[in-house]
């Protein structure tokens, strides 16, 4: 059988690393304002640790390759204003009401927290290629 190649751009989807624990902070807080509206984000599909796992109990032996690393740099300000656009699909379903209301939530609660709007949240991002053999 041919091996199975998957890739992920990871995007800091844990606090695991040092450079990456506001950033997750920050994301962690929008999400808890908006279930504070009754309107958490949805969750489509399974993770990516959730494929790799049921892969591995499968019998697939996996081999993950780092291709490329790098670092960005986005003020609390541009973060917002991500969000604001609903640049992120799950963000889709708010109604314009409630959304508004959280984003002004978060604008003030990112005030409070880092005392401007330009305070910088860096995030370390990386492009994996894992190589599954064995599989099925």
């Amino acid at each position: 059988m041919p091996d199975l190649y998957t890739h992920g751009y990871a995007n800091s989807v844990s606090a695991g690393s040092e450079v990456n624990a506001q950033r997750w902070e920050f994301n962690e807080h929008c999400k808890a304002i908006l279930e504070g509206y009754g309107h958490p984000l949805p969750r489509y599909g399974a993770t990516e640790e959730e494929v790799l796992a049921e892969l591995e109990a499968q019998g697939a032996t996996l081999e993950t390759q780092i291709a490329a690393q790098w670092r960005v740099e986005d003020t609390v300000s541009k973060l917002i204003e991500n969000q604001e656009n609903k640049i992120q699909s799950a963000a889709w379903s708010i109604p314009d009401d409630i959304f508004f209301r959280a984003i002004q939530d978060l604008r003030n609660w990112a005030l409070e927290r880092y005392d401007s709007l330009d305070y910088i949240l860096p995030q370390q991002r990386e492009f994996k290629i894992v190589v599954v053999r064995n599989w099925a």
